[in-house]
């Protein structure tokens, strides 16, 4: 398949999509690595998603990923650009961990204590892996009134990505739903979850 994208036609144009290549797409299927253009660690969600993030992120914001171990590096080049970011673990490795407070690993019912710990604390909250739909209701008391959830589909269940969607929903929350390519994947379906006077301005 590079080999094809790589191939110039008579204009000297290669057939290459410019907006993946300059997101570092092609270059994270190369190297089988979720990074950038420029070899920084890419966070695994749509590049549209990061583009939108990536101009309104400060660094007095704070975020919290409800991730699986091996998808939070992904985030590397995003989240050290906020003033903390947690992460509450549901898989244990001892690698790379320097750059986050660690909380350990937690079920959907020990989010309970945590959450009461960090009401209105999130502006950003990534949420991802299995169980999503029983965590709906621990996730949204940690936003703040202009805070914001993406929640991306792991493929893993069809029926708790909509089911936890659906929850978030009747919670009074919009949701703007994305499928756009992502780092190793040619389409990621994802969804950024808001409120009317959120950062973003949506």
């Amino acid at each position: 398949m590079f080999k094809l994208f790589g191939k110039k036609n008579p204009l000297g144009i290669t057939a290459r999509n410019s907006y993946l290549d300059n997101h570092g797409y092609y270059l994270a299927m190369e190297k089988h690595r979720c990074i950038k253009a420029d070899e920084h660690s890419a966070p695994q969600i749509p590049y549209v998603l990061f583009d939108l993030l990536n101009s309104k992120i400060e660094k007095s914001m704070a975020c919290c990923v409800r991730w699986d171990i091996y998808t939070y590096r992904w985030g590397l080049h995003t989240f050290k650009r906020t003033s903390s970011c947690r992460i509450a673990l549901k898989k244990k490795d001892s690698g790379g961990h320097r750059h986050f407070v660690r909380d350990g690993e937690q079920s959907a019912e020990q989010l309970q204590s945590y959450t009461d710990e960090h009401l209105n604390k999130f502006d950003l909250i990534f949420f991802d892996g299995p169980d999503k739909k029983d965590e709906v209701k621990y996730i949204t008391p940690m936003l703040k009134n202009s805070g914001i959830v993406i929640m991306t589909d792991d493929f893993s269940d069809e029926y708790d990505y909509e089911s936890a969607l659906e929850q978030f929903k009747a919670a009074g929350y919009k949701a703007l739903c994305i499928n756009n390519p992502a780092p190793l994947f040619h389409e990621m379906h994802a969804a950024l979850i808001y409120k009317d006077g959120n950062f973003l301005g949506l």
